[in-house]
């Protein structure tokens, strides 16, 4: 049985996730967010996962690119994502998630 504090939380928790998510969707979006995670996967990438494409983005690509002998565009096209590997097989929204998957659509 749940003690009172442990439900305290969780429903603060939960009023958090409602009030957070809109702001955190409205500021990037998820393909970039998954690009993120993948190049910090790959650890070409240090900056934040926040969903928003910028030159720090970019250069993470290209350096993915150069280190697998790719021509550094900072574009994550078919070459690029397959050389990303089995990470970037899917893309959002490509298949059904449950427990214990990994990749670009979960992350």
């Amino acid at each position: 049985m749940p003690r009172l504090g442990h439900i305290k939380l969780a429903a603060a928790i939960a009023a958090g996730a409602v009030v957070v998510a809109p702001s955190a969707h409205a500021a990037g979006r998820p393909a970039v967010a998954a690009l993120q995670v993948t190049v910090r996967h790959h650890h070409v990438y240090r900056g934040p996962v926040d969903g928003i494409a910028g030159g720090a983005t970019t250069a993470a690509v290209m350096r993915f690119q150069r280190l697998h002998g790719l021509t550094p565009d900072g574009v994550a096209g078919p070459k690029t994502r397959r050389a990303f590997g089995r990470f970037a097989r899917h893309v959002l929204g490509s298949r059904s998630l449950s427990a214990g998957v990994a990749g670009w659509d979960v992350a």
